[in-house]
């Protein structure tokens, strides 16, 4: 009964997730759903910089937030910092889902891309043992992925 009750909740834990998550990335849809539309290619192209922008961003953040937490100067900018990394944290699986559902489903409309790609994210990440290799595979590419769209946007 109480394994059963385990499974319930774990499976009601994951459709609040992934629902949640749908409701963000129609979000970020109307937010940068132009620029990933416009850098598909270039980011299809340019994925293993991403992946190693996305790896030393994630590692070296902490320690940066670290020493200006030791400032008391800097202090208001760590924490700004801080929400900043965990919200990209969070929004990184969501625009690798949107990349995702645009490749499954090119001919549909984005809306119904984002849901496909969230779908198959969250089960791709609800594998055992291959479930967290992908997570962090996912947020890494996630990740530099806004640091790319956001570098692009910054210069033009």
């Amino acid at each position: 009964e109480a394994t059963h009750n385990a499974s319930k909740y774990y499976y009601y834990s994951l459709l609040v997730s992934l629902l949640s998550s749908i409701l963000v990335g129609y979000l970020l849809l109307i937010i940068w759903g132009k620029k990933l539309n416009d850098q598909k290619k270039q980011l299809a192209e340019n994925w293993g910089s991403i992946f190693l922008k996305g790896t030393v961003v994630i590692i070296a953040t902490i320690p940066i937030i670290a020493l200006l937490m030791f400032s008391q100067i800097g202090i208001n900018l760590a924490l700004i910092i801080l929400a900043l990394y965990f919200i990209a944290l969070y929004l990184s699986k969501i625009v690798i889902a949107l990349l995702i559902g645009a490749y499954v489903v090119s001919h549909s409309n984005k809306y119904i891309q984002l849901i496909i790609g969230m779908i198959i994210v969250t089960l791709l990440n609800s594998i055992p043992v291959i479930g967290g290799l992908s997570y962090l595979v996912i947020t890494i590419l996630g990740f530099g992925i806004i640091i790319e769209i956001n570098k692009i946007k910054i210069r033009n």
